[in-house]
């Protein structure tokens, strides 16, 4: 029998230097995908910073000694009143700063002189 078509297709070697090609991309990829990540750390950190301080001084400046939970952004602000034991007219605020997925970003606390 003979072959009346002719067959095209890849050989061995050119199919292992494509699968080089495409690992070492993805792994240069995803290194700097990682990176990236890394680097907007910082950031998400110093803004979670700035919402604690804004409803610290809020809850300061209002008097609202109350336990409450807000919503700002992508954080969720959790704001906690506690009695001090030493200090009989003094509370404790603290703020909390977590992210969409609960984790906790930043803290911020406070003895505040309660009239």
């Amino acid at each position: 029998m003979v072959l009346k078509q002719k067959y095209k297709g890849n050989t061995l070697p050119e199919v292992l230097i494509a699968i080089v090609i495409i690992s070492f991309t993805s792994a240069v990829g995803i290194t700097i995908y990682i990176n990236i990540q890394q680097n907007t750390q910082p950031f998400l950190k110093l803004k979670a910073s700035s919402i604690a301080n804004k409803y610290l001084l809020d809850a300061e400046g209002k008097r609202d000694y109350i336990d409450q939970t807000y919503t700002e952004n992508e954080f969720s602000v959790k704001k906690t009143i506690a009695h001090s034991d030493i200090y009989p007219d003094c509370i404790f605020v603290k703020i909390t700063v977590l992210s969409k997925e609960e984790k906790k970003i930043c803290e911020l606390q406070k003895l505040i002189h309660a009239d």
